[in-house]
């Protein structure tokens, strides 16, 4: 999910390319010879990642050169880039990264030394870009880099996290600090169930998830706790039956 393709909009093609000097920038183009850079990011090397379109604007996770990765938002119209949010981070620098929409918001991982590793999410605004909820308090991190696990249902962010108190397990976000929540606690306590490839299917969310009586098999969920179960035992006991991501 990490992600430097090609996204369309109206006439326009957008993607991250390296020019002769090996740096990396982002560029539109629609087809034609007069190809041209995206204006707006910065340096000449932004190596601009997590292309997403949401109410007909592109964001991306680019560096400018001056305020290290950012949220960037970008007035395709006028051909610049709005800085959305900066991050005051000092370890991790890929952060912001695996942008994705859902609702309301554009749902992401972001870093700051205050916080860790947490789920942010923004409307399209300075003002209203901000984390949802501090799950691991102070500088500990809900979210992981090798955990980009993250799909829009029914209007709602479902992805993998954790807290102090819990492992890996299944979590849903409207976007607010409240509505930020573990939907299921699969393996209880610290163990992990780290779910996975999240897959809409209809009004059920399929994932797969490891559990200590019947190993790494399928699942499913309607948006409640008490709805979300495993789907077949396909390898009977604790063995995994390996589902393919």
């Amino acid at each position: 999910r990490y992600r430097q393709g090609l996204v369309s909009l109206g006439t326009n093609l957008y993607f991250g390319v390296a020019d002769a000097l090996g740096n990396l920038q982002l560029w539109q183009s629609q087809g034609e010879v007069n190809t041209s850079k995206v204006i707006g990011t910065g340096t000449a090397d932004s190596n601009p990642t997590d292309l997403t379109l949401f109410n007909s604007n592109l964001y991306v996770s680019a560096n400018d050169g001056v305020n290290g990765r950012a949220l960037w938002k970008l007035n395709l119209s006028a051909n610049t880039g709005e800085l959305l949010k900066t991050f005051k981070s000092s370890q991790y620098p890929q952060y912001p990264t695996f942008l994705t929409t859902s609702g309301n918001y554009i749902y992401f991982y972001g870093y700051e030394d205050s916080t860790g590793v947490e789920l942010w999410r923004t409307d399209g605004t300075n003002a209203n870009t901000r984390i949802t909820r501090d799950a691991v308090s102070a500088t500990g991190n809900s979210l992981f880099i090798d955990s980009p696990y993250l799909s829009d249902f029914a209007g709602n962010l479902y992805y993998t996290a954790t807290n102090a108190s819990n492992g890996r397990e299944l979590w849903r976000s409207d976007g607010s600090s409240g509505g930020t929540v573990m939907l299921k606690d699969i393996v209880p306590g610290e163990n992990d169930s780290t779910p996975s490839a999240y897959t809409p299917v209809g009004a059920t969310l399929f994932f797969i998830a490891t559990d200590t009586e019947h190993g790494r098999e399928l699942w499913k969920t309607d948006g409640t706790s008490f709805n979300t179960s495993l789907v077949k035992d396909i390898l009977p006991g604790v063995a995994s039956s390996e589902v393919k991501e």
